[in-house]
């Protein structure tokens, strides 16, 4: 186990390190110019001199392996450096919006769990009747239907046409509904799926019958064999997902003016705030990467039966 987490952390630290470089270098590709695009908000005009004290100011004057090794020495004081938009440490920035995203995320996970654990159970149970084509439904329009459109069809029907919820904005409970829904509603449709093949699968091995056989009765075997045995790939599964949440966070937050992560990543792409972007990348980066090391741990508590020896990977 110690050497699969060692494995894991240089991973880590590997792809992060791959991660910063390309990220810094694709912002110095990206058309436009953050100086120019700064001296624009002004309200009076700005001669070349301007610019050129601008530019030695943020750094631009440098070679670009200098302006890198300067950011990474940062990095690892945790210093992602300063918003030119701002002013403000990127890692405040960061801070102040990390629990309004934690929010929706948390939301959205809770609707999917709402939806997939009695909608996949239902359907591993009754095969072939209405619960299982209700799954097989839900499955087909949640990979058919983008993020983006769904919150529009629930913006347009349950506030403009119904007036239930807001619309936008970050408030009390009524506000999380329409953006969690969005969210959470497309991990569902999968999940739900998932869930009931592991079900279907675990339920017609060996060891189930015994149990069956022993007189155990169906509730027991259902939530202390059958779901341990589906876990497996729902939870793999969801390592995967998280750079979906991330990367769906920044359309749902958008759409619904949620001021989170994703909202500030659209502020700052917008405003070439090239620190922020970074940041934000470096940070999601790092999310995906310690849930999936998480995901690998969990094998173990999950099914016993798993044991990571030499030279074999969680």
């Amino acid at each position: 186990m110690v050497i699969i987490l060692g494995k894991r952390l240089f991973q880590l630290i590997f792809v992060l390190f791959l991660l910063s470089a390309a990220t810094f270098t694709m912002m110095k590709l990206a058309p436009g110019d953050p100086v120019r695009s700064l001296l624009r908000t002004d309200e009076f005009l700005t001669t070349q001199a301007d610019e050129a004290k601008l530019r030695k100011e943020l750094g631009f004057d440098l070679p670009i392996v200098v302006q890198y090794g300067e950011w990474m020495a940062g990095v690892m004081q945790l210093d992602l450096g300063k918003s030119y938009l701002t002013g403000k440490p990127v890692l405040d920035v960061m801070a102040s919006r990390l629990p309004i995203t934690a929010q929706l995320t948390g939301g959205a996970l809770l609707v999917m769990l709402l939806i997939t654990v009695p909608l996949g159970t239902a359907a591993a149970l009754m095969p072939g009747r209405w619960p299982d084509h209700l799954g097989r439904a839900l499955a087909l329009i949640g990979a058919s239907v983008p993020g983006f459109w769904l919150g529009l069809l629930l913006i347009y029907g349950f506030s403009y046409k119904l007036q239930l919820f807001p619309s936008m904005g970050k408030g009390g409970f009524f506000h999380m509904v329409l953006p969690c829904f969005t969210l959470g509603f497309s991990l569902a449709a999968v999940y739900a799926r998932l869930l009931r093949n592991g079900l279907l699968e675990s339920l017609s091995q060996h060891y189930i019958r015994a149990a069956r056989a022993r007189g155990v009765s169906e509730r027991v075997i259902l939530t202390r064999y059958a779901f341990r045995a589906a876990l497996l790939p729902v939870v793999t599964m969801f390592g995967m997902s998280i750079g979906y949440l991330l990367g769906g966070a920044v359309v749902v937050e958008t759409l619904f003016s949620w001021p989170g992560l994703g909202n500030m990543v659209m502020d700052a792409i917008f405003g070439r705030d090239y620190p922020v972007i970074q940041g934000y990348v470096l940070f999601t980066g790092a999310v995906v990467v310690m849930i999936n090391l998480i995901v690998d741990l969990s094998y173990r508590a999950i099914d016993p039966r798993i044991r990571f020896g030499k030279g074999e990977s969680a």
